[in-house]
Formats: C-alpha cells, sequence, structure tokens
C-alpha cells in the first residue's frame, strides 16, 4: 500500500501551464540558486481545498506535503516530502520549485546563506534542519466560497454555508483554530485570510474573524487577502477585536478601468471597489495596519490598463501595486487559456505587451513587478522608457 507520507513526492513537472514560454521568450535560464535559502518551506504552510498541504504557493511550489483530512496541523508540516523539499533548498538544487513563476526567484532576492539575517533561518542552515519545526504563517485557503465568481479562478459561484463540503472544511477549521486560537499565548504567528476566495464572502472565514479576540494572542498578525467589495466600513468595525492584529491587507483589483473590471471580475462592483480603496487608504494613513498592496493579474483583457492601475494605487495611497502572471486554475481550455497569455512571444498582442511594460510609471516606486519583471527588462531594452501614458 502506498505510504500517505511519501505518495506526494513528485519534482515540478511544467506541462503547458502557460509558464514555459517564458523560457523561449527571454531565452534566460533560471538563475544558479546553489548559494541562496528560501525560508517559506520552513515557516509557511498553505492548506488548501480537501485540506491538501503546501509549504508555498502551489503556484510556485505546486508539491502537496500532506493533508489535513488525515492528520493533524503540525504532523502534516512534517511530513517526509515536507523534509524532501527542505533538503532541495538547503541542497541549493529548488528542485521542487517553478523557478521561472516565483517572484523571489525571478527578482534575485533569496538572500545567499552567509548573509541570512534571520535568527530562525540561520539556527535552519547552521543544523541543517528539516524536521521537528512548527510553522510559523498559515495561508487559510480550504473554502473557496466568494461573493464574486472571476473567470480565472472558476466557473460559477461558490458560497457554502451548509452540507457536506461546509463540514469538511469546518474541521479544516476547527484544526486550524486548535493550533493557532486554542488557550491564549504569545507565540509569533502569521495568519493568511485567504487565497481561495474572499475572507468576507465566506461563512467560514468570517465567523472566524468576527469572533476573536485578538487581545489574547497579542503577537498573531493576520494579513488579509480580498476582492474589496465587501471590505466596507461596516466590516472594518465588526474587525474591532483584531484591528490591532491586522498587518496587511491585501486587494486584488485586475483592472485599471471599469470596463476591464467588468470582464476580469464578474460580479464585481467598480464604484464599491473604489469606496472601499479609500476607506482602506486612509486607515493605511492612520496606521490601522502596515501595509496597503493591490494585486493585478496580468492577462489579455487588462494588460492595457496596468499604467491606470498604478495610478489608482497611487491616489488611495497603497504602499504597493504588484503585478504576476496569469496562471491556469482550469476553468478555460488550453486555447482559451493561451489567448490570455499575452506574455508569449507568438500572442498576436506581444509587442504591445511589452510596450506597456515600457511606460514609465512601472518605474515607480510603489510597483513590484513580481514575476513580470523581465519583461520590464526586455521592454526597456526594446524601447527604452517611452512617453509616459495619461
Amino acid at each position: 500500500m502506498e505510504d500517505k507520507e511519501t505518495r506526494w513526492v513528485k519534482p515540478i513537472e511544467r506541462d503547458g501551464d502557460g509558464f514555459t514560454k517564458m523560457e523561449g521568450v527571454l531565452n534566460r535560464p533560471p538563475p544558479d540558486l546553489s548559494d541562496r535559502f528560501c525560508g517559506v518551506p520552513f515557516d509557511h504552510l498553505d492548506i488548501q481545498s480537501g485540506g491538501r498541504l503546501f509549504l508555498c504557493c502551489p503556484t510556485w511550489l505546486p508539491t502537496q506535503v500532506g493533508s489535513l483530512s488525515e492528520m493533524e496541523l503540525v504532523d502534516g508540516f512534517n511530513t517526509q516530502t515536507a523534509q524532501e523539499i527542505r533538503k532541495s533548498i538547503l541542497d541549493g538544487s529548488f528542485r521542487y520549485c517553478h523557478k521561472l513563476v516565483c517572484p523571489y526567484i525571478q527578482q534575485g532576492t533569496l538572500p545567499k546563506k552567509t548573509e541570512i539575517q534571520n535568527e530562525r533561518h540561520k539556527r535552519i542552515v547552521e543544523e541543517a534542519r528539516v524536521s521537528g519545526v512548527d510553522p510559523i504563517h498559515l495561508s487559510l485557503c480550504y473554502d473557496e466560497s466568494c461573493n464574486l465568481a472571476c473567470p480565472s479562478c472558476r466557473t460559477n459561484l461558490i458560497s457554502l454555508k451548509k452540507g457536506p463540503e461546509y463540514e469538511e472544511r469546518k474541521s479544516f477549521q476547527e484544526k486550524v483554530i486548535s493550533f493557532a486560537f486554542g488557550e491564549p499565548h504569545d507565540r509569533t504567528l502569521f495568519v493568511t485570510v485567504t487565497g481561495s476566495g474572499d475572507p468576507f464572502g465566506s461563512k467560514l472565514f468570517r465567523e472566524l474573524l468576527f469572533s476573536l479576540d485578538g487581545s489574547k494572542y497579542p503577537n498573531v498578525k493576520i494579513d488579509l487577502h480580498t476582492n474589496g467589495v465587501a471590505f466596507t466600513a461596516v466590516v472594518w468595525n465588526k474587525l474591532e477585536r483584531i484591528q490591532r492584529n491586522i498587518r496587511n491587507v491585501v486587494v486584488s483589483v485586475d483592472a485599471g478601468t471599469e470596463e476591464q473590471y467588468r470582464i476580469t471580475r464578474r460580479g464585481g462592483n467598480w464604484q464599491m471597489l473604489m469606496k472601499n480603496l479609500e476607506l482602506l487608504g486612509k486607515k493605511r494613513q492612520q496606521d490601522a495596519f502596515e501595509l496597503l498592496d493591490l494585486n493585478l493579474v496580468v492577462q489579455l483583457d487588462n494588460f492595457r490598463g496596468i499604467p491606470e492601475y498604478i495610478r489608482i494605487g497611487k491616489k488611495v495611497g497603497a504602499d504597493c501595486c504588484s503585478l504576476s502572471l496569469l496562471n491556469d486554475w482550469g476553468t478555460w481550455t488550453m486555447e482559451e487559456f493561451r489567448a490570455r497569455t499575452v506574455w508569449s512571444s507568438d500572442h498576436p498582442q506581444f509587442e504591445e505587451f511589452l510596450r506597456v511594460m515600457a511606460d514609465p510609471i512601472l518605474g515607480d516606486t510603489i510597483v513590484d513587478l513580481g514575476n513580470t519583471v523581465e519583461y520590464r527588462k526586455e521592454a526597456l531594452i526594446r524601447f527604452g522608457p517611452l512617453t509616459q501614458s495619461k
């Protein structure tokens, strides 16, 4: 019988996910990482639908390490699969990582092993420790419920409020609560809600966030990842008991204009989003939390709006406007997905995409280019900084 702790071991396979084109477009192989270190697989536990456990964003490191439906949270963090992934970091091969997609690898920001500043990570490298560790960052992605039905991630609206699927996800949340929010404690812990839907479009996540008393967990920091439409002043007030625990607010905008938004954010409300972004910008100015980060996932339907998206971020007082390339979540046929990958060299709009990437506003300090960084470099080589768009 297959060992449930090793059956997930599988190095990355590139199988037509849209990112294989990056090598051909830029003709630049992944960088040498033999002397580099990434602390994410030693710190991070991502809990996906079905209780599937990952040590990073599954798009960047797609090997599953366990299942919360079969084991407790800490056990799932220390399976043999998890240990193999950590060994690949320590030996410098990073063989389980999608090197062409990970923004830390693409931007060259991973520290050298000899220059690590984090004391926890220093000890891990010195001891070559791959097991017996607890996660300090939980990413709660086990409920896909959302108030939107964006075509890039789903084909229909998902809202789980009862029934077997809801009860399964509730059992995962109970294990999370047991680990992170049991008895009062002062442990340092970071919790992200959510990368799978919306924290305020999910009954489970709303109940979790509205019920917590942050004073019992002073060193728990909460990052909210939301589409922003339901993050109103009323909701902010309902978060009163954990407002001091909120560290970052990340808002997926995915458009620079209302016309683009209607395509990329199906069911959204552009005017409500703008109103809520203004609110969040004011809260950020009042130091209610540490970071306001806006996101745009680049694709055919929104790439022309990238400069305007950045201007929106600057107007509302965001700290950062992040870019990332569209990933294939299986909601389109391969042909439909390929039609949206404007970064592919054979795409009809490829040169237009590069011209957008050459816009001077993309050089603003507010912009985090993520895994689009090589396209910005290529655009500047081809065109130089173009006249800023209006």
